[in-house]
């Protein structure tokens, strides 16, 4: 019985191979893909617009001005 010489399997090969079974559902995952994006983006802009509502609220409810 002879044994085969097996090729080594590149890793891009290994790699790409799943997303060969995306290929079907490839607008879905764009669209997908562009929410994600889109949900990333809006957290440091949600954080800058709360930021800017709350600014200097903490400073006049605990204003130790009058102490000193």
């Amino acid at each position: 019985m002879q044994q085969s010489a097996k090729l080594p399997v590149s890793s891009l090969r290994i790699y790409f191979r799943p997303l060969g079974y995306l290929r079907p559902f490839i607008g879905l995952f764009a669209i997908r893909l562009l929410g994600f994006i889109i949900f990333a983006s809006a957290q440091p802009i949600l954080k800058f617009f709360v930021d800017g509502l709350t600014d200097g609220l903490w400073a006049r409810k605990y204003d130790h001005s009058a102490i000193n």
